[in-house]
């Protein structure tokens, strides 16, 4: 049998080639998700009760646009599901409404916001206006949440 002599520079050079190829395209491959691709992970996490890591996406994305309302809306709820401090709450929520959310929760959310914060006018206003709109899923506690604040 005859040995047949490998070339080492051409080998490595092939293996070098592919590796930066490799990382070329993962260091790329982050690139090709859009801000909706990106948010429609973050509202996966949200659903599933994994607020932290909705929240550091939601945040992300309301750092890179203050105008976004679905990134607003995401990050105002996730701190009033995790943080002692709810404050900033009510800043991502006013801004979510502000740009137009569709989402019929955002008011019932911004009265909860408003709630824990002992704004209690600005809290009975926004749960009266989700009340109103008749549309949503958290119909069933708002009147709870109307009395909890008459009572305060």
């Amino acid at each position: 049998m005859k040995r047949t002599e490998l070339n080492l520079p051409t080998i490595k050079s092939t293996i070098l080639r592919n590796v930066a190829l490799s990382v070329l395209m993962l260091c790329t491959s982050g690139l090709t998700y859009s801000q909706s691709d990106i948010l429609k992970i973050a509202d996966d996490h949200m659903r599933n009760g994994n607020y932290n890591a909705a929240l550091k996406i939601y945040m992300r994305v309301a750092v890179k646009d203050s105008l976004d309302a679905v990134a607003n809306y995401g990050a105002g709820v996730c701190i009033l599901y995790l943080a002692m401090d709810k404050r900033p709450a009510i800043q991502y929520l006013e801004r979510s409404l502000r740009a137009g959310i569709k989402n019929p929760e955002a008011m019932f959310f911004m009265g909860l916001a408003y709630h824990h914060n002992l704004k209690l006018e600005l809290a009975q206003a926004a749960y009266q206006e989700y009340k109103n709109k008749e549309e949503g899923e958290m119909l069933g506690e708002i009147e709870r949440h109307l009395m909890n604040v008459k009572n305060a």
